[in-house]
């Protein structure tokens, strides 16, 4: 059976790229463009790994992760954040709130993010 991985990123554009190389890989994808759906999405159904944006409409990623290891469902799925902005306080942020590590959109390539995955997943099956 696939690895699931939840996209929540706003970009349809950016979220549809990982959706390809990520299905090319044998991972199974869901994308939510918001906040709260992403939230919700993660949620209710169990996923191996969370690729969340920290801009996000509705809902930032930041608050997103402090929500989802309140939840015992959710507390040890492995998020990785994805961002624009390579601040520091970003990126303290967001490994305070128990990201992997957060990965600046630029500076990675769609393949290097697969690596990140496997790297954490082993593979999709």
């Amino acid at each position: 059976m696939a690895k699931k991985i939840l996209v929540v990123e706003d970009n349809l554009e950016i979220a549809e790229v990982y959706e390809i190389v990520l299905a090319d890989e044998g991972y199974e994808v869901t994308i939510r463009l918001t906040g709260e759906t992403g939230l919700n999405e993660a949620l209710a159904s169990q996923y191996d790994l969370i690729l969340l944006d920290v801009m996000l409409p509705g809902m930032n990623g930041i608050s997103i992760l402090k929500e989802l290891r309140k939840n015992p469902q959710t507390a040890q799925t492995p998020v990785y954040m994805l961002t624009a902005l390579g601040q520091d306080t970003i990126k303290k942020q967001a490994h305070d709130a128990g990201a992997i590590e957060v990965l600046v959109k630029s500076t990675f390539t769609p393949d290097q993010i697969v690596e990140k995955v496997n790297a954490v997943l082993g593979s999709a099956q």
